[in-house]
């Protein structure tokens, strides 16, 4: 049996991706950069790391692929694997 927490969190993970698929299926623009680092922001991944993804994205974005919204994509899903590896492992609540 599914709990009421499993059903909300679905829904909170079904809207933060779309979130997400809709800004970065844009090509990358101010308003574009906010939309994202609002969807991050809304999937928990707290402030510190949410200013060190936009970090690397918006050094990105100015970059010789700022018209190209995949390019984007793909250094945010780059950035995120490095530091969820250097992540883990560590004990949180130490």
């Amino acid at each position: 049996m599914v709990s009421a927490a499993e059903r909300r969190l679905s829904k909170t993970r079904q809207v933060v991706r779309q979130s997400l698929d809709r800004a970065l299926g844009r090509t990358p623009d101010p308003a574009m950069l906010e939309e994202l680092e609002a969807a991050l922001l809304s999937a928990d991944l707290g402030v510190r790391v949410v200013d060190r993804l936009m970090t690397h994205v918006r050094d990105h974005a100015r970059g010789a692929d700022a018209a190209n919204p995949e390019a984007l994509q793909n250094v945010l899903s780059r950035t995120c694997t490095v530091f969820w590896r250097r992540c883990k492992g560590r004990r949180w609540n130490s």
